[in-house]
């Protein structure tokens, strides 16, 4: 979802603030630094975004959040995804069991082709990240390293290459 989502009008954005000042926890992902004021007005009466913070979140790497827990308790983590995920988007002959038979590759591709054409996209960018970005970096400062996966999809993926190692 873009800010400006949140803040269109005055009305929206006093709305926007009312959620945001309900909510257990927000989770920032990067933002454009155009988009960073915006976001300043709609936590100014939830503890506020301090500038330290907001350069966080303007030079956060792709899959890295800011976290805002209270209004006193902030933190950044990062989403890493397991590689049998990323497969999911990035091999056009990926094997869902979800999704078999006749049919199968049809529906599991309109399932993922508007994920994988985005993905695509950023695909290349991300490598880069991937290549130029450490670990070390977040282990100094207490963030936080979030696996996403679906367990039994993730489960199965391991079967299947313990399966084709074994062969080999």
């Amino acid at each position: 979802q873009n800010i400006k989502d949140f803040v269109g009008s005055e009305e929206l954005a006093r709305k926007s603030t009312a959620i945001i000042n309900a909510c257990q926890y927000s989770f920032i992902f990067a933002l454009a630094p155009n988009d960073i004021q915006d976001l300043v007005r709609l936590y100014e009466n939830a503890g506020g975004i301090n500038e330290n913070e907001q350069e966080q979140i303007v030079q956060a790497p792709r899959g890295q959040a800011f976290a805002i827990m209270s209004p006193t308790s902030r933190s950044t983590f990062r989403v890493d995804t397991a590689q049998g995920i990323t497969e999911m988007f990035e091999e056009r002959d990926y094997q869902s069991r979800y999704f078999t038979g006749e049919q199968g590759a049809q529906y599991w591709e309109d399932f993922v082709a508007d994920s994988r054409e985005k993905h695509e996209e950023n695909s290349a960018e991300r490598r880069g990240q991937e290549v130029g970005s450490s670990d070390e970096e977040f282990e100094s400062d207490s963030r936080v390293i979030m696996n996403v996966y679906d367990e039994e999809e993730y489960a199965a993926f391991e079967e299947e290459n313990d399966e084709q190692n074994a062969l080999h």
